[in-house]
């Protein structure tokens, strides 16, 4: 308990330092600048380091920073939406934006970093893990034709809707027909989990997975966290994506309409999200993702539902954060850090969390370390939390130089 205080209590004089409130009636003109939406990435990018603290067995069981458990969904919701929104507002401000967009954006900003990523962990996996993966494996994960960092989905599925970005904006002038074909690139992606599911089930008998033997002598591609979209957290936020672009192609309009009677709008809206959170709710416990474990087969359809009953609460997340940042934002130092290196702290966050792993389990399984009090919970926290920071760091720098090799 006194580690969540703790935390919570840094996280909220975090948010505080820097803050600017625009008075009742006023509204802050830059809340979707480039520096504040920087800032809101970079306590996204911590919000998400602390989810994954909390998924953590050791921690779920003594409900350790429980806040942050099941909401990692929104802090990737507001990485989504900042990249929809930078997009748009660059093609409109900047001439030719798109001469060079697959290069620059996609090749040299996502693709060079995933594969540099895939060949860390790689030799991390070998030299400091030792595991020992077939040769397919680690030919596959290098490649990254499967994940061999489990946290490195985002950057593939970014570069999808980039793509599709690209090739809608270069070749439709309609904002109405672009955006439509993005929500049904969206609505695609999505799809594929839906079939897929979490893990290979469609390799074998029904239901084979359920049994404990069968599962044991699977191929090792079939099993979780392997396949691209295999696990809902692929695309359960992307509409954030298109509520950039819409925002982006509006803003005037939508700030102008939400400044007049703000409060009573702000109510409304925070009415609506609480009705979103237990529609979501509701799809969660009566139909679910993980719907391949009920034995009824792959449940198809359970986990279109659950995402169509998940979508209104994405939305309504971003139009509740959004409209309190007009009234009130932050930005410091180390707000500005974190935003600056917010992808390479993700991509290395994975790393930290195994090499801190002996801290709260028994060798390499999930067996929770006993009497230790909460000392232990303490140093895997922080040692995640910096840990991916330097190895962030040191990414970067390896990135940088891969680039000028490319180019």
């Amino acid at each position: 308990m006194i580690i969540s205080i703790v935390t919570y209590a840094l996280l909220i004089g975090l948010i505080l330092a820097g803050g600017k409130f625009a008075g009742i009636k006023g509204v802050n003109k830059d809340f979707v600048s480039l520096n504040k939406t920087k800032a809101l990435r970079g306590l996204a990018a911590l919000g998400v380091i602390l989810h994954h603290v909390s998924q953590q067995s050791a921690f779920r069981e003594t409900k350790t920073l429980s806040f942050f458990a099941d909401i990692g969904i929104y802090f990737v919701a507001i990485f989504f939406f900042c990249s929809g929104y930078g997009l748009v507002k660059s093609y409109l401000t900047k001439k030719d934006y798109l001469d060079g967009f697959i290069r620059n954006r996609i090749v040299r900003t996502l693709a060079v970093p995933f594969w540099v990523n895939s060949i860390l962990y790689a030799l991390f996996f070998f030299f400091v893990i030792g595991a020992e993966y077939p040769l397919s494996k680690w030919i596959c994960g290098i490649t990254g034709i499967t994940l061999i960092n489990e946290y490195a989905w985002f950057p593939i599925v970014l570069s999808i809707l980039y793509l599709a970005f690209y090739v809608v904006y270069r070749n439709c002038r309609s904002f109405a027909k672009g955006n439509a074909i993005i929500a049904l690139v969206i609505v695609l992606l999505a799809s594929f989990f839906w079939l897929g599911g979490h893990f290979a089930w469609w390799n074998g008998p029904s239901n084979w997975y359920l049994d404990d033997a069968l599962w044991e002598q699977k191929k090792w591609w079939m099993d979780l966290k392997l396949l691209w979209f295999s696990g809902e957290w692929w695309v359960n936020t992307c509409v954030a994506f298109l509520m950039g672009i819409l925002f982006g192609q509006n803003e005037e309009k939508v700030v102008l309409w939400l400044k007049k009677f703000y409060w009573a709008k702000l109510l409304s809206a925070l009415v609506v999200f609480a009705g979103c959170l237990w529609l979501q709710s509701y799809g969660m416990n009566h139909f679910g993702y993980w719907s391949e474990l009920s034995g009824n087969g792959p449940g198809i359809g359970e986990k279109a539902i659950t995402w169509i009953m998940q979508q209104p609460s994405i939305i309504m997340f971003i139009v509740v954060l959004f409209m309190f940042m007009m009234k009130f934002n932050t930005e410091n130092p180390v707000t500005r850090f974190f935003g600056n290196f917010s992808l390479e702290t993700y991509l290395m966050n994975y790393m930290a969390v195994l090499l801190f792993w002996p801290l709260i389990y028994n060798g390499r399984s999930e067996e929770v370390i006993s009497g230790c009090g909460n000392l232990n919970l303490v140093l895997f926290e922080i040692g995640v939390v910096f840990g991916s920071v330097l190895l962030g760091l040191v990414y970067r720098l390896i990135c940088k130089q891969a680039k000028k090799l490319i180019k």
